[in-house]
């Protein structure tokens, strides 16, 4: 009987595995979805809940002071405030010809 084209079996599976071995490999990766689950929480505790704005532009500044490259971030900074007009019109012009 010939496979259905909806399903793609992968090179890597072969097509005599028993019900253990799939077991296997499914409680394999669910414990490591569970440590990555528990490392995106533990990290996500860490981050503060919610910061000012005059915090983030202070942490900004400073980290700006700290920055060895601050040319380069500086004229980084001004090319993207400059052609943030531009970037508005061309979002504004595509909007209206989608919405013909």
């Amino acid at each position: 009987m010939a496979s259905s084209p909806g399903r793609v079996a992968s090179r890597r599976m072969s097509q005599d595995r028993s019900d253990a071995d799939v077991l296997g490999q499914l409680a394999l990766i669910e414990a490591e979805s569970n440590v990555r689950r528990e490392e995106l929480q533990r990290i996500a505790t860490e981050l503060p809940a919610t910061i000012s704005r005059r915090a983030l532009v202070r942490s900004i500044a400073d980290d700006l002071r700290a920055s060895p490259n601050k040319g380069a971030i500086v004229r980084r900074s001004v090319s993207k405030l400059l052609h943030a007009p531009l970037h508005a019109a061309k979002r504004v012009q595509l909007r209206l010809r989608g919405a013909k």
